[in-house]
């Protein structure tokens, strides 16, 4: 099987681990359903929900295995050049472990942010993801080392957190996630960043496969924080990788290396402002 992958074309390859990962994940999502229901793990609706009954929770445990599988496959074609996947893997299996805990019986803020940390702190420790250069955004040229790390911290962090706001209503989170992945799978193609473009695709897969049953009737099911902490943290990823673009490589696909932070925050706009609103009503509620 690896040698016929190997011989496929990148445009085929792309497809293929898309019908893997979405295969991988709609086979494994009914089985959670029935798990969750045996077991009680279903969440109560309240007055934002969108849904009336009680609901699986446990759909991010689908995305865990579907991406753990196709990165094995990813890696094995050799397209890793930067030897990120053990990174990567390091990273979901902390944010996997945290998520499912506060499914099951509940995690404290404190616990889901050191949690957070310690997965984006496995991701720093490779230096692709290093952001050198603010191309004279707010003045700032050049990124001393700390600075950068700083500012990759709260920029994944923010990220995570504002895509777990989102999930509860049924088909944003999915269906936002599929947007944003699909645009940065076509900036990641045409940069021939092939390794990125395949994360993206895949999590375009399970997402696919997660919305089917999300927007189901009688088999409906949510990702959880599980799935809402894995797919913010694959959006961080993707982001800081964005934003560790040279100056060649974004003229290369026509973007001014001083307008990466408006094309970033028009991608994650909606990701932002549904956040904001959020913490808004949290705040006049004074919770």
């Amino acid at each position: 099987m690896e040698g016929l992958l190997q011989n496929m074309t990148i445009e085929k390859y792309g497809l293929f681990i898309v019908i893997f990962s979405f295969t991988i994940a709609y086979l494994v999502i009914p089985k959670l359903i029935g798990i969750s229901r045996h077991k009680e793990i279903m969440d109560n609706p309240n007055n934002r929900s969108s849904h009336i009954n009680k609901t699986p929770t446990l759909g991010g445990i689908a995305f865990f295995i579907s991406l753990v599988l196709s990165l094995f496959i990813v890696h094995r074609i050799g397209i890793d050049l930067g030897n990120i996947s053990f990174n990567i893997i390091v990273s979901l299996s902390i944010l996997f472990i945290a998520g499912l805990k506060d499914d099951l019986v509940g995690l404290s803020p404190r616990s889901k942010i050191i949690s957070q940390l310690a997965a984006i702190t496995f991701i720093l420790l490779n230096p692709e993801m290093y952001i050198v250069n603010f191309y004279g955004f707010l003045g700032i040229t050049d990124f001393p080392l700390w600075l950068t790390i700083a500012f990759s911290y709260f920029l994944v962090l923010s990220i995570i957190n504002a895509y777990n706001f989102i999930d509860g209503i049924d088909g944003l989170a999915s269906m936002l996630g599929i947007v944003i992945f699909g645009v940065f799978s076509f900036v990641f193609y045409n940069l021939q960043l092939y390794y990125y473009f395949f994360i993206s695709m895949i999590s375009i897969g399970f997402l696919i496969a997660f919305l089917r049953y999300n927007l189901s009737v009688k088999n409906k099911i949510f990702m959880g924080d599980t799935g809402s902490l894995i797919v913010g943290f694959l959006i961080g990823i993707m982001t800081l990788r964005f934003f560790a673009l040279s100056t060649i490589q974004l003229k290369e696909i026509h973007i001014q290396p001083e307008n990466i932070f408006i094309l970033t925050l028009a991608v994650l706009f909606v990701l932002f402002i549904d956040s904001l609103r959020v913490v808004a009503i949290r705040f006049l509620n004074k919770k």
